[in-house]
Order: structure tokens, then C-alpha cells, then sequence
């Protein structure tokens, strides 16, 4: 491939791309944004919706679950775009015990869920139910002292 065609070929994924972006973008009047880690692409898509660069700031800085203290949370931003005025903001979206019963994925966490779901009336019910039910945790000692 000559460089050329190289050059033609480019132009036209990059062609392609604006009206991707322009047909998803154009279409919405809601965002949700999460933390981008590549920041050309908050920045075009800062440009396609008009997002404030203090915005786009943030959105770079949103702190990852996993290196949070306390009571973890995802951020993201939500932008609702209004002919009369924009709604712009972050939220934080913190996981609820029922919801974090429901996902939890070991082996150990769903065979003991299927249990104690099979033995309630309602599932919903039983995840309510076991959701806020203190668990105790067994420790490498508790564990070899069992008979």
C-alpha cells in the first residue's frame, strides 16, 4: 500500500467515524459518563456534545472503586441536553446490600445464596431477607477448629 492510498484509506475510517459519532450523538439527549482513561476520546466527544472542559476534568479524575476507603461508589457524569438549559452533574452510584447479595460471584457465596433462596417464598424476599442478615466470616482458625 503506497502511502497515499494509506492517507485515502485513514481519511475515510475517519469519515466513517464522524458520522458513527454524529448519528449516536445527534440522537440523544441523554449521556452517561463514565471515567474515560484515553483522553482524545473525551475530547472528541467533548466536542460532539458541547461538554465543559472543567467537565471533562472530572470525568479524568473519578476516583476507581478499588482505590477507595469506606464506602465505595462509581461516579459518573450525566448530561441532559435541553434547548433551554443543560443539565450537567456527577453522580454517584453506591451499590446496595441487596444488590452486592445478588452479584456477589464465588462458589462458595452462590451455592450458599441458592440455599437460602430455594427456602423463601418470594426470591425477592429472600434476597431482602439475607441481604441485611449478618454474616460471619470464618477465619483460617475458626475454619481448622471445626470438626
Amino acid at each position: 500500500m503506497t502511502p497515499a492510498e494509506a492517507g485515502n484509506q485513514e481519511a475515510r475510517r475517519q469519515s466513517l467515524l464522524g458520522q458513527l459519532r454524529s448519528a449516536v450523538f445527534g440522537n440523544s439527549r441523554q449521556f452517561f459518563i463514565m471515567r474515560q482513561n484515553d483522553r482524545a476520546d473525551l475530547d472528541d466527544m467533548g466536542k460532539d456534545i458541547a461538554l465543559p472542559e472543567v467537565t471533562q476534568h472530572a470525568i479524568m479524575n473519578y476516583p476507581l472503586p478499588d482505590h477507595q476507603t469506606g464506602q465505595k461508589y462509581s461516579p459518573f457524569t450525566y448530561l441532559h441536553t435541553d434547548s433551554t438549559r443543560n443539565l450537567c452533574g456527577t453522580v454517584h452510584n453506591v451499590a446496595s446490600p441487596e444488590m452486592l447479595y445478588c452479584s456477589s460471584s464465588s462458589g462458595e457465596h452462590f451455592d450458599k445464596r441458592a440455599r437460602e433462596l430455594r427456602q423463601c417464598p418470594s426470591v425477592v424476599e429472600g434476597i431482602i431477607l439475607h441481604a441485611h442478615s449478618p454474616t460471619e466470616p470464618k477465619s483460617e482458625t475458626n475454619k481448622k477448629s471445626q470438626p
